[in-house]
């Protein structure tokens, strides 16, 4: 065990080619911890997935997977697995790859992947009652598409092989298939070019299907969701990217296709901007009248992950204002899910409501280095943001030897699930600074 654990560590420093300083090991120990912890996650499962309102004669199918906690959540998650997927595709795309078809394996005839997958008896017993059986027009965002475009960036650097291009190309239709359930399960028929999560829990105030569960929607006030942000971001994302598909393809007229879709799409991204604030918001209905969110939490940084929000711009002035505020969304251990200020604050069961997410500032950090390196206020940001997380999340990890589901926005200190070792391993790319490869 010695000698493979110093064999790890050496590869590890060759493979990254990142040399920390002598006095930086508690942070190189760090990086590696979420690495090797993340990857001892995975797992196989074997078994059908059932549905809500059918009856259980799924087809019995594998998953090979990532799992967000060995002990707490030993089990497929859709979204959490895109972000799983960026640690190990900078490690082994090999077993990237290998990830990813599985998951897509998984996708129904219809073209929707189901976004928790319990297969298999062991799979069930750990699962919560009321979420085993999975909803058949519930959406989860499409994270897959990072390994996706990691891996085509890898093929066209030659760093993956002819072999790995046919598991690629083999893959395409499912991809299709998954844009036109996304394209037609979560559009709002009242306004074609805007989206809007099914399945809004009106009493319990949830939206599991888009991942941020409690975060306040408000849609149980009686007001009509009318447009979704974080999703409208998402099908430009998910468009936008199957152009660059299309073209690995050598498909020019599904590149013509999604072209005009994802001009659409980001030309819908209008109808979420609140001219009082230059702040982006969901879009609800009332009366017959539409009404911004006045929530402030992640949903509102979603157009800046993907660099949607124009450079030097009102709008990105207002973002960069409202992320660096210490009454909003900032803390010295990273950004909250939801503004101190807001209404709702540590409201529902707490979770999506205040509490820091490790992948949710990984995203901002991408978006700041990546989209607005040339912005002198962003960059300031993102050199603090980044301390401040690296160093919250490896001193909680080297006083509690874990790395936690989500983290104290008062104290810093590990909350919720641990040893959660999914999508809080984002900090391995966070520390290394590894944030290309999922964009065109």
């Amino acid at each position: 065990l010695e000698f493979r654990r110093v064999l790890f560590r050496s590869n590890f420093v060759n493979q990254l080619q990142t040399k920390f300083p002598e006095t930086d090991e508690s942070r190189k120990t760090c990086a590696i911890s979420a690495l090797s912890n993340l990857i001892s996650g995975i797992g196989y499962f074997y078994g059908n997935v059932q549905i809500k309102n059918k009856p259980n004669n799924q087809p019995n199918l594998p998953l090979f997977t990532g799992t967000p906690s060995k002990t707490i959540f030993p089990r497929g998650f859709l979204w959490d697995e895109g972000f799983h997927g960026l640690v190990y595709c900078k490690w082994d795309p090999d077993l990237c790859l290998e990830v990813l078809k599985s998951w897509l394996n998984t996708e129904l005839p219809n073209g929707w992947i189901p976004r928790e997958q319990l297969r298999g008896e062991e799979a069930i017993s750990y699962g919560h009652p009321d979420y085993i059986k999975q909803i058949e027009n519930e959406a989860n965002p499409p994270t897959l598409l990072f390994n996706i475009l990691f891996l085509i960036n890898s093929y066209q650097e030659g760093q993956l092989s002819e072999e790995a291009k046919s598991v690629l190309t083999g893959l395409y239709p499912k991809l299709e298939k998954w844009f036109e359930w996304f394209y037609g399960t979560q559009i709002n028929p009242d306004a074609p070019t805007r989206f809007v999560w099914k399945n809004i829990d009106q009493h319990k105030g949830l939206c599991l299907g888009s991942g941020l569960d409690d975060y306040p929607r408000d849609v149980y006030y009686g007001v009509q969701p009318s447009g979704s942000l974080d999703l409208q971001v998402w099908m430009i994302f998910f468009s936008e990217n199957m152009i660059k598909i299309a073209e690995f393809q050598e498909k020019s007229e599904r590149v013509e296709y999604y072209t005009k879709l994802r001009d659409q799409f980001l030309g819908a991204l209008k109808d979420y901007l609140d001219p009082n604030d230059n702040l982006y918001k969901d879009l609800n209905k009332q009366n017959q009248k539409y009404i911004f969110s006045d929530h402030l939490g992640y949903i509102n940084l979603f157009p800046l992950f993907f660099g949607y929000i124009p450079q030097d711009s009102p709008q990105l002035d207002a973002i960069l204002d409202a992320i660096y505020d210490k009454s909003k969304l900032w803390s010295n251990y990273g950004l909250l899910s939801l503004s101190r200020s807001d209404r709702a604050y540590m409201g529902n069961d707490r979770y999506w409501t205040g509490p820091i997410w490790i992948q949710m500032n990984y995203l901002t950090l991408r978006a700041l280095k990546v989209h607005y390196s040339g912005n002198e206020k962003a960059q300031r940001i993102y050199k603090e943001l980044r301390e401040n997380l690296i160093n919250n999340i490896c001193k909680v990890k080297e006083k509690r030897d874990f790395f936690f589901e989500q983290y104290d926005q008062n104290n810093g200190d590990g909350l919720r699930g641990h040893p959660f070792t999914g999508w809080t391993s984002t900090v391995f790319l966070i520390i290394h600074e590894k944030y290309q490869g999922y964009s065109l």
